[in-house]
């Protein structure tokens, strides 16, 4: 799978960790050019869900577009590859399946300065902070990555996380601790 849309994917569930309203906020301010923020609601508090639905609205009017409800796996993922950029406002590592399956299908994904953001940095992924990147200039930092980085990211997500790469490092790991050869 890979990108191919240009909405925004806001969060990933709704709890007040994901931080929702400060982005709206920062959203708000910008011309969007018909892009969807697709804000996932279903997995969480149905009154948080409630409080983000009504202010996504308000600030954001047609553009927001919220998940409700659960939908089949297969529709979720499309919804997901439609999105060329990933905003995930948490102040701890959450929702990282979503930001690497966002990443891997090429998203420019924005983070706030955690363990998780300082990893992809530290391992060469093309991440980007809320605060330096995306709050400071909205507008031009909602481009799309470039061809090369996206096959950059790619590479590295299948070198240092894929399953392969997993196993191989445990059983490397394994064979050091109990001194196999």
């Amino acid at each position: 799978r890979k990108v191919n849309g240009n909405n925004i994917l806001l969060g990933n569930s709704s709890s007040s960790t994901n931080n929702h309203m400060e982005m709206i906020d920062v959203l708000a301010e910008i011309d969007l050019n018909g892009r969807k923020v697709i804000t996932p609601l279903s997995y969480g508090s149905k009154k948080y869900a409630s409080t983000i639905n009504k202010y996504g609205k308000k600030k954001l009017g047609s553009s927001f577009y919220p998940l409700t409800e659960f939908m089949p796996l297969n529709e979720y993922h499309n919804l997901l590859q439609s999105c060329s950029i990933a905003i995930m406002n948490h102040y701890r590592p959450q929702g990282v399946g979503t930001s690497l399956a966002s990443l891997y299908m090429g998203a420019k994904i924005f983070l706030n300065d955690t363990s998780f953001y300082k990893y992809l940095k530290d391992i060469g992924c093309h991440v980007y902070s809320i605060n330096e990147d995306l709050s400071s200039n909205p507008a031009s930092a909602l481009k799309e990555l470039k061809p090369g980085e996206i096959d950059e990211n790619r590479k590295i997500l299948e070198q240092k996380i894929s399953t392969k790469a997993v196993v191989e490092n445990l059983k490397s790991s394994f064979y050091k601790y109990f001194n196999f050869k």
